[in-house]
This record gives C-alpha cells, structure tokens and sequence, in this order.
C-alpha cells in the first residue's frame, strides 16, 4: 500500500541511530572473548580506557592475533568513542566508519588499513599514530593534533585537514584528492614524495 510507513524498516533506522552505551570493563571484556562486533556503540566522555587494568592484556590479545584481524576485524562504525582516551591502542584493519573519535587521545596507536570512511577526529590527538594504508577518505581531521603520524598510502580524499598539524606526519603516497588543508601544515610534514 502506498503512503503506508514499514514499522520494521522505523525499527530498523531507530536502531541504527540510538547508541548502546557500555563500560570499559565490558567493551574489553567482549574483545577478549572475541567479539568483534561494536557497531554503534558509546563509551562514556572521559573514559581512560588505556588507564584500565583490562587495557594491557586485551591489546596483548589484539597483538597476538595479528593478521587475524584482517580477516575478522573490529567494527566500531558509527559508534561515539568522542573524549575517550586509547592510548596505544592496537586495531589494524578496523572497521569505524561514520565513528566519532573527536577529541579522544590515540596517539602512538596502531590503525593501519582500517576503515574510517566519513569518522570525525576532530581535535583528536593523533600523535604518532599509524594509519598507514588506511581510508580516511571524507573524514574530519579538523585541528588534530598529527605530529610524527605515518599517513603513507593514506586514502585523505575529500577529507577535511583544516587546521591539523601535520609537522612531522609522513604522508608518502597518501591521496590528497579535493581535501581541504593549510598549505603551511604540508610544507612541515614529511616525504612529500609522490602524493597523489
């Protein structure tokens, strides 16, 4: 019937929209068991999850399983994991698309080939941080905090760098495609080689 709204397909968008919110202890918990499945979800503002005791034996975990990740990797997508702190963090190939990490501190993590097509960082601190080989294409980098950051093979299209510090940052190769940036922030990254 025409007009007629699908009470399965409101269901379905009030699930995708609304965040279930867990505890560090349960979100680290759930790793180390091995779930991989956190699309949509909220840490509270201000949790230290790189502070918690769980913190070292999960990244452990994470680093243990290496290539592992690959074929079954974390999915944070369009989760809220703003003003959270994951210092170190381990997560190649994550999946965290439309994800919010603004303001959260990941710095000297390890992100390479993940998916954070349309993820908000902006004024994150991303000191150090491995994205090397990662989609970051339409992504917010708005004023974070870059320095030293391996951006090499980078997919940046379309993303917004405005105001990002990027001294240091290695960008090799990395596709700069219609993205918004200060000239002056690429004038003090590094291996300006071969962007695309």
């Amino acid at each position: 019937m025409e007009g007629k709204v699908d009470q399965t397909t409101i269901a379905q968008a009030i699930k995708m929209t609304s965040k279930i919110r867990i505890s560090a202890e349960e979100f680290l918990g759930k790793i180390l068991v091995g779930e991989r499945d956190f699309r949509n979800i909220e840490l509270k503002q201000g949790t230290r999850l790189s502070d918690n005791p769980m913190y070292k034996a999960t990244r452990d975990y994470l680093v243990k399983l290496g290539t592992e990740l690959k074929q079954s990797p974390v999915n944070l997508s369009h989760s809220n994991l703003g003003y959270v702190r994951f210092n170190h963090l381990y997560l190649p190939y994550v999946i965290a698309e439309g994800t919010c990490f603004s303001k959260s501190q990941l710095w000297c993590a390890d992100l390479s080939h993940g998916n954070f097509r349309d993820a908000r960082f902006r004024g994150a601190n991303l000191r150090r941080t491995n994205f090397k080989g990662a989609n970051l294409s339409r992504a917010n980098l708005y004023e974070a905090e870059l320095t030293g950051a391996a951006l090499i093979d980078t997919d940046l299209t379309s993303s917004n760098l405005a105001r990002a510090n990027l001294y240091k940052a290695n960008i090799s190769r990395a596709n700069l495609t219609d993205a918004l940036f200060n000239e002056d922030s690429l004038k003090e990254s590094i291996s300006l080689g071969n962007i695309k």
